[in-house]
């Protein structure tokens, strides 16, 4: 199953349609902003991140699996950085690779 989570109601309701002509049928969509994740369908095995954060929400680190992996934008100096944050152990502990 794969969970969509997009702040504005119409790129949601564009992805949802063509998402329906490529005929996948296993993805739930959610309007809202995506920060907090969306805990009622968690633990998740991967998590992917398109806009960029601060800092690694440990709201969505939480709602991983051990060893759920989530990719992520983070603002670092002015600069966007790639990173891979994998859950080590149960709560909120992670690793981070560039």
């Amino acid at each position: 199953m794969v969970y969509a989570v997009e702040r504005l109601a119409v790129l949601s309701e564009k992805a949802k349609k063509l998402l329906d002509k490529l005929d996948y049928e296993n993805i739930k969509y959610k309007i809202g902003g995506g920060y907090n994740g969306w805990k009622e369908c968690g633990d998740f095995d991967r998590i992917m991140i398109t806009a960029t954060v601060k800092k690694i929400p440990s709201e969505l680190i939480s709602q991983l699996k051990i060893n759920g992996k989530m990719v992520v934008p983070v603002l670092e100096k002015n600069r966007e950085r790639l990173t891979l944050a994998t859950k080590i152990q149960s709560n909120r502990n992670y690793r981070e690779k560039n």
